[in-house]
């Protein structure tokens, strides 16, 4: 099975001029928004961190990725989806999951916090996603 977007939800990796794209729904709006300056320092296959083991350099990466709690992009739930939960400040939907970026980062300055828009955003997004079989 391989997973799709909602057509107004699209990929418009191309055809953007610029710079930032405006957070909305869609992967390149959060790889560019989210991903890039909050995860990819340790989220990558070249980092020394743990975390690499779990990179996020393209959404094919984050549709495979699992860890400990399970799948970290579950297509159409974000709340079983560990790249939603990680980054909830509510302990209720974190659960057991460390809050991502971690407090280290946030707390040096290096890397900010989540903000709850972009959370929505990102629950919007995973929730949006369809799962579609292939046919046999």
């Amino acid at each position: 099975s391989w997973v799709a977007p909602p057509e107004d939800l699209q990929s418009t990796s191309g055809r953007v001029t610029e710079p930032q794209l405006k957070l909305a729904p869609s992967y390149d709006s959060i790889q560019e928004n989210i991903i890039k300056p909050k995860c990819l320092k340790c989220h990558n296959v070249d980092s020394a961190s743990d975390a690499s083991a779990i990179p996020f350099s393209n959404f094919d990466e984050l549709l495979v990725a699992e860890n400990d709690e399970g799948k970290i992009l579950v297509p159409g739930n974000a709340m079983e989806s560990a790249f939603f939960r990680v980054m909830n400040m509510d302990k209720n939907i974190r659960g057991d999951l460390d809050l991502m970026p971690p407090k280290r980062e946030v707390d040096s300055g290096r890397i900010k916090p989540v903000t709850e828009d972009q959370l929505k955003v990102v629950e919007i997004w995973i929730n949006s996603l369809e799962v579609i079989e292939a046919n046999p």
